[in-house]
């Protein structure tokens, strides 16, 4: 019955490992999508496992432990690398919708004032000029 388990537990392990392998970047993908302390946890317990792993001498568990913790790690490097263009790209955005906004007040402003310069304009009264005053050096004594 021993012998029956442990056959089944490293055919277990060679499924999951195939599965691991094949579903690769789906699974950095995936993983990727999570906050940076929720991968660093999986990543603390992953390496707590192959620990135990190491321990209990267990191959295939350390094997497919090992594909995780790599996994794992390359979505972080995948998180990062995509960080700074969807900061940038969020910058971007941000500085046109403040473009935008800036164009939006402007026209209002016009709209507002125009109607008033028109009016200074034509009611605007003709300045009179004064006449020049001479000074000389005999008038400033």
């Amino acid at each position: 019955m021993f012998i029956l388990f442990l056959y089944f537990d490293f055919v277990s392990y060679q499924l999951r490992i195939k599965e691991a392998l094949d579903h690769a970047d789906e699974n950095i993908a995936w993983l990727s999508r999570f906050s940076d302390s929720k991968l660093e946890k999986r990543l603390d317990i992953v390496q707590a496992q192959i620990a135990i792993a190491s321990q209990n001498k267990q191959p295939e568990a350390l094997q497919l432990l090992h594909i995780w913790e790599r996994q794992i790690i390359e979505a972080r490097i995948l998180k990062y690398s995509q960080q700074p263009q969807l900061d940038e790209l969020t910058e971007i955005e941000q500085g046109v919708a403040e473009m935008e906004a800036f164009d939006e007040m402007l026209e209002k402003r016009n709209k507002v004032i125009a109607p008033k310069v028109q009016e200074q304009k034509t009611v605007t009264p003709p300045v009179e000029e004064k006449p020049a005053i001479e000074i000389t050096q005999m008038k400033l004594f």
